[in-house]
């Protein structure tokens, strides 16, 4: 259920943006047209926000799939994957700003300012999906709960008395 869940809040968020995208894109296209002054600027928005939502639809369309077949590797593989989209976005993007400033104002460097900041981001993404691999994020999460449950329901989530309760209600929905 939980996995059938997420797989329809994933294409129900892609199909919110798909609407949203077209509504936008289609007032900055009808307001360049109005002020058009020899220059389709529009394209340049509809560019990087489509960019993104490609980049949605491979999540929401073919990965959630791939990690639904095998919740164990689920986690592993979504955090790589992930990491991947936002490679290709940041490539595909920073190439366009790259590109931009070339051939619209190559007296100024200005495409080098987004490049490093969002390099910034992007390494640290790298580095919490190969190199801490997660494991530490989800013991920091776990810690977390834990922290909550103590303080908001006043349990002690590894108790006998927990530890019971959660084997009493196993055994009384076995039944």
């Amino acid at each position: 259920y939980n996995i059938a869940k997420r797989i329809v809040q994933n294409r129900m968020f892609f199909m919110f943006h798909c609407s949203i995208y077209l509504t936008v894109v289609g007032l900055l296209v009808l307001i360049n047209v109005m002020n058009f002054e020899g220059l389709w600027w529009s394209f340049w928005p509809a560019w990087f926000w489509g960019i993104m939502l490609v980049s949605n639809y491979l999540y929401a369309y073919i990965l959630v799939d791939v990690f639904s077949k095998n919740p164990m590797q689920s986690e592993r593989f979504e955090r790589k994957a992930l990491f991947w989209m936002h490679l290709l976005v940041f490539l595909l993007t920073n190439g366009t700003f790259v590109f931009i400033n070339i051939m619209y104002s190559p007296q100024i460097i200005w495409s080098v300012y987004p490049l490093c900041g969002w390099g910034i981001g992007l390494f640290y993404h790298f580095f919490f999906t190969y190199v801490f691999k997660g494991w530490k994020i989800k013991r920091w999460k776990q810690q977390k709960i834990i922290k909550l449950m103590k303080k908001y329901f006043d349990i002690e989530p590894f108790s006998e008395g927990l530890a019971g309760r959660i084997e009493k209600d196993k055994v009384s929905s076995d039944k």
